[in-house]
């Protein structure tokens, strides 16, 4: 059983880390909004960046509950 948990806590380890970029990529995308001159770039952006902030919420979600429920 050990060793099934460090496999799953490995995999999710590597997740959190796809997912640690996601939310980088949803900083940067407003950053950018916030400094385009631009208003529809900047609108354009910004919905980018609520779309990939919510997929990075949502993934990181989804791993926590992996995790918890493979330590039950």
């Amino acid at each position: 059983m050990v060793s099934h948990l460090k496999n799953v806590n490995s995999v999710a380890d590597n997740l959190m880390a796809i997912d640690a970029l996601v939310f980088l990529g949803s900083c940067l995308l407003s950053y950018l909004a916030l400094r385009s001159l631009r208003a529809e770039r900047s609108l354009a952006l910004e919905q980018a960046a609520d779309v990939v902030f919510l997929l990075g919420l949502g993934t990181m979600v989804a791993l926590c509950a992996l995790v918890a429920w493979e330590l039950i």
